[in-house]
């Protein structure tokens, strides 16, 4: 992955209000294997985050992050361009 940021994310099924979404950049190499590249990053969250911590299978987006000026990730910028 070139960068990624896990967002919570409003959701209202969810006990404490909000579900964890994993935002990922992929490298250029990746382009046409985002499925492989999705499958190991679950795969390494699975190993090393605990259940109620991580995304559910659904919530990874192979997504352009969005940053503002000051160079910081944008997370509601970012969590928009989710809802287009």
């Amino acid at each position: 992955a070139k960068n990624c940021v896990v967002i919570g994310v409003k959701d209202e099924q969810s006990v404490i209000g909000e579900y964890p979404h994993a935002f990922i950049e992929l490298k250029e190499e990746f382009n046409g294997r985002e499925g492989f590249a999705l499958a190991a990053i679950k795969k390494e969250v699975a190993k090393k985050i605990p259940v109620r911590d991580r995304p559910r299978d659904d919530d990874y987006y192979v997504s352009e992050i969005v940053y503002a000026k000051e160079g910081k990730i944008d997370r509601e910028e970012t969590v928009k361009r989710l809802k287009k």
